[in-house]
């Protein structure tokens, strides 16, 4: 829940502040946003605990999945826990999860990102049934830092996807 807010108080900030310059830096939002009309509409689908394996409550999932293709959005942000494991303290991330994860959340979504949920990470004693998977997950999004150069720049560790930025 307290992603939902932040990235919607991050949505109102940017619909709020675009061309308003920075006092500092001279830069504004509008300068990054310059190619997208005001008028585009970007349709971001966020969808989180989608828990593909075992412990998924599959046809659930497929209604989900349904109504997200159905919006065509031009991003897909998932909020984490993509996979639930059955077992306690599993020691690898089977390759059944992340093709499952390719099929439905990776192939139908030009653009993708991702954060990792609590069972993403690897098992701990207050979280026995965490996947593990998250190093084979990471791979599969788009990344917040497209740039190849590896220095501090404005908007560093952000995506604008069409007229909204995302960070």
């Amino acid at each position: 829940m307290k992603k939902i807010i932040f990235l919607l108080t991050l949505a109102l900030f940017v619909d709020y502040s675009i061309g308003v310059p920075s006092p500092a830096a001279g830069w504004s939002v509008q300068n990054i946003m310059a190619p997208f009309p005001q008028d585009t509409t970007t349709r971001i689908t966020i969808v989180g605990d989608t828990g593909t394996g075992e412990r998924a409550y599959a046809p659930g999932f497929s209604a989900v999945q349904k109504a997200m293709q159905e919006t065509m959005p031009d991003a897909l942000l998932h909020l984490g826990d993509f996979v639930y494991q059955p077992e306690l303290f599993p020691d690898s991330c089977p390759d059944r999860y992340i093709e499952e994860i390719k099929k439905t959340l990776v192939a139908p979504y030009p653009l993708r990102l991702f954060v990792a949920g609590d069972n993403d990470l690897p098992p701990e004693k207050w979280k026995p049934k965490a996947s593990g998977c998250w190093d084979k997950i990471d791979p599969l999004d788009s990344g917040f830092d497209p740039s190849g150069k590896h220095a501090p720049r404005n908007f560093e560790g952000t995506r604008v996807v069409g007229n909204a930025l995302i960070g």
